[in-house]
């Protein structure tokens, strides 16, 4: 079964680990240790987020001796983001609202 790009898309941003990992690049570069620590997560949960985020393009890394920093591919990402916070905050109540995203009423 060929799963259809934005479902892989949204899949791609919308799990939780990837989630946070995006959230905390917006605040800067960090290497997997960095991650590790901020956002309590196993070091292979993180590299495991890491290489999917990458894969797709939303992130980038750049070695730095043994390491390799994170950060966010910017001109794609970060506009992605942007517009993204901007429909949050604009339906918020709604989201909230939402009694199918809540899991209270049945969908499709």
């Amino acid at each position: 079964m060929n799963r259809h790009p934005y479902e892989l898309f949204f899949q791609a941003i919308g799990h939780p680990s990837r989630l946070a990992i995006l959230q905390l690049l917006q605040k800067g570069s960090h290497s997997v240790l960095q991650m590790v620590e901020k956002l309590n997560m196993e070091q292979s949960a993180v590299s495991h987020n890491l290489q999917c985020l990458s894969r797709c393009g939303f992130i980038q890394a750049e070695r730095k001796g043994k390491k390799r920093i994170y950060s966010l591919n910017r001109p794609v990402t970060e506009k992605l983001l942007s517009l993204i916070d901007d429909h949050i905050h604009k339906f918020q109540n709604e989201f909230v609202a939402c009694g199918i995203l809540q899991g209270r009423d049945k969908c499709c």
